[in-house]
């Protein structure tokens, strides 16, 4: 395979970020999985990889909630995707790409540069977007129009 070469300096510079603000996003993926962490080790989590669309294109930005970690972010997923009502009955699975195609909006974050990991987009919050309210007035005669 031919490749393009590239020097040190050119390979450590930083991906593009997003910058800190509220998106829409798709789920390209997601997971059920066991956490990793040594204090939580095997307590189940979602998993998700997000596809967030901004201004000048899409950005993939990882996430990982349960109802024992990040429980805010857990319910307000749900609500955005508009999966509340299975949230509430609490049945909500993320198994094999159950979310994939999933669609609603987030809050992100840049998370700093520390040590050798350079920084990065996180998300903050899933925001719920209220619908329109729908008036209680009937709509207007205009069979009475002037020409």
């Amino acid at each position: 395979m031919k490749i393009q070469p590239k020097t040190e300096e050119q390979v450590k510079r930083a991906w593009p970020l997003l910058p800190d603000g509220d998106y829409p996003f798709t789920v390209l993926e997601s997971t059920e999985q066991a956490s990793k962490s040594a204090k939580n080790r095997g307590k189940m989590l979602f998993g998700v990889k997000l596809n967030v669309h901004g201004k000048d294109g899409d950005y993939h930005v990882y996430d990982y909630f349960a109802d024992w970690f990040s429980e805010w972010k857990l319910r307000h997923f749900a609500a955005t995707t508009g999966q509340i009502k299975a949230y509430e009955a609490g049945e909500l699975n993320g198994d094999l790409n159950a979310f994939a195609g999933k669609v609603g909006y987030v809050t992100i974050k840049t998370e700093p540069a520390s040590g050798n990991f350079a920084a990065k987009n996180v998300v903050s919050d899933y925001v719920v977007r209220e619908e329109a309210p729908v008036s209680e007035q009937p709509p207007a005669d205009d069979t009475d129009v002037p020409f």
